[in-house]
């Protein structure tokens, strides 16, 4: 009988859990880690590890977070994630809390921490990472991954799994609850014996991209997952849009429009508008322009 390997989910903490909106919609928390203020969503966080429970998903850490081991114990732990994600990938230099450097020679001399590299640490990293696992499906989450265009272009390339989803976050939102609802949905769809994955999801944030193809001959395609029956706008995405100069808080103009015109909107619950509340949002702004 064929072992049935696992779904593997690669988790990155910065711009992904731990997001860098100054003003963010919805609840949040705090806390501190080491000399870093880390903010994330706790609705987020249940899904997360609701994904994480799920038979057959092995999470894994695969971050910079990875360079202080004790360090990311703390985060964990702050997070409640401890036992959710039973993985650590490996890092090309560990820090030790006596000063010391462990090298993990597996990376070679030309590692890059350049996510536009070809010798990206994090890319070596998912491979060892695939390989000791033996992943059936992988789920990469990370604000850094580079994906260049729609025809695929200068995105990642891991030749394993056969069947794996990229998704790139916009670092200042980090993960949604949709984003996980999606993330969720693609863990417990089974892909066909030609390896096509049954998934129709929206990602309007940054980048969600499934990966299908054969993995003995490395040939891989490229589908952004895009249904716009189910796309929402964020005020962030109107802001840059329309041209806001909003400095280190994204969508603060369009959101204090918002704030006039919806007074009834729940204070501390994010804005997720349809494409009509969108297009309201544009009639106003570029008519005072005009």
């Amino acid at each position: 009988m064929s072992r049935v390997g696992p779904t593997v989910i690669l988790l990155d903490v910065d711009g992904v859990l731990n997001f860098f909106d100054p003003e963010p919609d919805g609840p949040v928390a705090t806390a501190e880690v080491g000399r870093w203020i880390i903010r994330w969503r706790p609705d987020v966080l249940d899904l997360l590890k609701a994904l994480l429970a799920l038979p057959e998903v092995e999470g894994v850490w695969l971050t910079s977070w990875l360079e202080t081991p004790w360090l990311l114990d703390d985060l964990e732990q702050q997070l409640g994630l401890e036992g959710f994600v039973p993985h650590r990938a490996a890092h090309p230099a560990i820090q030790t809390k006596t000063g010391g450097t462990v090298i993990d020679e597996r990376f070679g001399e030309q590692i890059s921490f350049s996510a536009i590299s070809r010798r990206w640490w994090k890319l070596r990293s998912a491979e060892l990472l695939v390989r000791r696992l033996g992943a059936l499906r992988l789920a990469w989450l990370d604000d850094e991954l580079p994906l260049a265009n729609n025809s695929g272009e200068g995105s990642i390339r891991l030749s394993r799994p056969s069947i794996q989803l990229l998704v790139k976050p916009e670092p200042t939102v980090g993960l949604t609850e949709s984003d996980m609802r999606r993330l969720r949905a693609w863990a417990m769809t089974t892909g066909a014996s030609d390896g096509t994955v049954t998934l129709h999801t929206s990602e309007h944030r940054g980048i969600l991209r499934a990966t299908v193809g054969n993995a003995a001959n490395g040939g891989m395609v490229h589908h952004d997952l895009m249904s716009t029956s189910h796309s929402v706008i964020t005020p962030a995405e109107l802001g840059r849009e329309l041209g806001h100069n909003d400095g280190e808080r994204p969508g603060s103009t369009v959101r204090r429009y918002l704030r006039e015109r919806y007074p009834d909107h729940r204070k501390n619950q994010r804005w997720e508008l349809t494409q009509d509340e969108a297009d309201d949002v544009r009639v106003h702004f570029r008519g005072r322009s005009s």
